[in-house]
């Protein structure tokens, strides 16, 4: 969960995490999290928002409540301070849960030629 104006690094941030990602994974995989990432930048709400994720429940343990009792805390802290929610996804399944918490798609494209959805929460 990042707080509003913290979700994008800045230029030296991904100046200076570049050099640590590529001798990690090689040029090709590294310009493969450039090009994710920048994707998702590109549907960055405007307007501050808290960011959630990438998060998961590991999947044995789904079903069990993790995930609700995880967004229901998400949830109140974001309405506390009247701030938009938004998180990404890339899984039909996880539209239908967030939507369950308020979130609505706002945007839908293919990153890395996989489909993701954009969600919004709006502050209450």
């Amino acid at each position: 969960m990042l707080a509003p104006g913290q979700c994008q690094p800045t230029l030296i941030e991904k100046l200076t995490l570049a050099p640590r990602i590529v001798p990690g994974v090689g040029f090709d995989a590294a310009a493969k999290v450039r090009s994710w990432l920048d994707q998702w930048a590109r549907y960055d709400l405007p307007q501050p928002h808290w960011h959630l994720g990438p998060v998961s429940v590991d999947a044995h343990l789904q079903g069990t409540g993790i995930g609700t009792r995880l967004m229901n805390e998400y949830c109140a802290r974001v309405d506390a301070t009247r701030a938009n929610g938004y998180l990404e996804t890339d899984k039909p399944t996880n539209v239908t849960f967030y939507e369950k918490f308020g979130f609505e798609t706002i945007a839908s494209a293919a990153v890395l030629d996989t489909p993701n959805w954009f969600m919004k929460r709006s502050a209450r």
